[in-house]
């Protein structure tokens, strides 16, 4: 598993669309633990051939999260949560 760089990035938007970037890796960690309760939906990805995940509301995808990893250092984290562009994604062979 990787560990956050001390200079890792998150970045994601609210459910208001308002854009929300933690920087740090005690800041991101936080903000990823306020999401854990998703954990139990949530599917390995490959994102653009990247590590990634998305998340399931049941059958239907909500959110892809895309992960940047140099070395065993994870240096960014990009949440994906627009249900447009998420509808939009090629997802095939990732279940629920």
């Amino acid at each position: 598993m990787a560990v956050l760089d001390p200079d890792v990035v998150l970045r994601a938007h609210r459910r208001d669309g308002a854009p929300v970037e933690l920087h740090g890796a005690a800041r991101v960690a936080r903000g990823a633990m306020s999401a854990r309760r998703f954990a139990p939906y949530v599917r390995p990805a490959l994102v653009n051939g990247a590590a990634g995940v998305v998340a399931f509301d049941g059958e239907q995808p909500f959110a892809v999260l895309a992960f940047a990893v140099i070395g065993d250092r994870a240096v960014a984290i990009d949440v994906f949560n627009d249900p447009d562009l998420v509808a939009r994604l090629d997802i095939r062979g990732i279940t629920a």
